[in-house]
């Protein structure tokens, strides 16, 4: 059963999540990020079981124009799965982190919890955007985070 977990931002990230496979992929690093999407499940879409979306909301200090931009990326999304017809869940970030930060150390973070509980789940998983990367993508661990939400959810 295939899982999509997807992290909406600019930045964020796609993973593909059954038993066997970890797919996880960059939004910003795909050539148009929705094509790239749309070439993703191009091949998966007839076995996806679900798609866990975290739900688009506003940042505190976010401008209005990367808040505009932030809404028409998403909703483009939303399009894309719909199209597909991909069934999918919109989440807040609250309800998957409530989830997966179980058993993390409470004085972290939110993003140092929820890579924290990725390495500990996933110890092979590189959260780097790129082979030459050094910094962690926190685009790539909250889209596996919030497909590892979508098996927890399904089961």
């Amino acid at each position: 059963m295939n899982i999509l977990g997807i992290d909406p931002g600019l930045s964020g990230g796609i993973c593909l999540l059954n038993q066997t496979t970890r797919a996880v992929y960059n939004l910003s690093t795909m050539p148009e990020s929705i094509l790239g999407f749309l070439q993703l499940l191009q091949g998966e879409r007839a076995s996806i079981a679900h798609c866990y979306l975290e739900k688009a909301q506003a940042m505190p200090k976010q401008g209005v124009s990367s808040m505009f931009t932030y809404g028409k990326h998403f909703g483009e999304l939303i399009g894309v799965l719909t199209a597909l017809a991909v069934p999918f869940t919109l989440v807040t970030p609250h309800s998957w982190q409530r989830s997966i930060h179980a058993g993390t150390d409470s004085h972290l973070t939110a993003k140092e919890r929820t890579l924290q509980a990725a390495m500990r789940l996933y110890p092979d998983q590189t959260f780097l955007a790129g082979p030459r990367c050094r910094k962690v993508d926190f685009g790539l661990v909250d889209a596996l985070m919030i497909a590892e939400y979508g098996v927890r959810t399904i089961r």
